[in-house]
């Protein structure tokens, strides 16, 4: 990702959070919670046209959390098309299956179709 679209929440040592974009030398805002640095930091993402992310550290520096800002705007066309992700017509994101990585209800997985074709071996 591009500087700026990953935001790191961090403890300061005075005990306030700061929001800091990736790459940037000095923090975007320091705030009184952990929870209104991370509101503060999806905002920003949230205003960027190519989505980001925010790693929320622990006092110790560690990565407690991240969470993926998606993209604004339409979802790609190639997630609408692919009906080898879905076994079936493209269903889009509103549908059930339309997305990469899932499955229909009509589809099984591959795992349990492994499963029933054992069934059917051992039934014989």
């Amino acid at each position: 990702m591009a500087d700026g679209q990953r935001r790191h929440i961090t403890q300061r040592p005075d005990g306030q959070s700061a929001d800091k974009a990736e790459g940037n030398d000095r923090a975007s805002g320091r705030y009184d919670t952990q929870r209104q640095a991370q509101q503060a930091a999806t905002d920003a993402l949230n205003s960027r046209p190519g989505g980001g992310e925010v790693i929320i550290h622990r006092p110790n520096g560690e990565i407690r959390d991240s969470n993926t800002i998606q993209p604004a705007g339409p979802v790609p066309a190639a997630w609408l098309t692919r009906s080898s992700w879905t076994g079936g017509p493209a269903s889009g994101p509103a549908g059930s299956g339309g997305l990469p990585g899932t499955l229909s209800p009509e589809r099984p997985s591959p795992k349990r179709r492994a499963g029933r074709k054992q069934q059917a071996s051992a039934s014989q």
